[in-house]
């Protein structure tokens, strides 16, 4: 899949900042394959930047599940930012899912 179709993806999806430098995605669809390829992407490439220079970027994500996880949207988000501590507490730039 390409960067252009992971990204029509998100943006069809709700898209808000959490917290910090947390960003929270509402994706409506099977979300472990589109969150592996977009880590992957990410990880793979350089962010051009002032003067010629470029940097790499890391992504950790946390992923809780409708109505498996919660059907209360604060619970889901909640549980979503457990997995997501738990990611970076895990080496950073990995995808955890939320376990009970």
């Amino acid at each position: 899949m390409s960067l252009f179709f992971v990204a029509i993806k998100i943006i069809l999806s709700y898209i808000f900042r959490y917290g910090g430098e947390e960003i929270t995605v509402l994706i409506f669809e099977t979300a472990r394959k589109i969150v592996k390829k977009l880590r992957h992407m990410l990880e793979t490439t350089s962010f051009d930047i002032e003067d010629g220079e470029s940097i790499s970027v890391t992504v950790s994500i946390g992923i809780s599940s409708f109505p498996k996880d919660a059907k209360e949207v604060s619970i889901l988000v909640s549980n979503a930012d457990t997995a997501l501590y738990k990611a970076k507490g895990s080496g950073r730039n990995c995808i955890c899912v939320y376990e009970k």
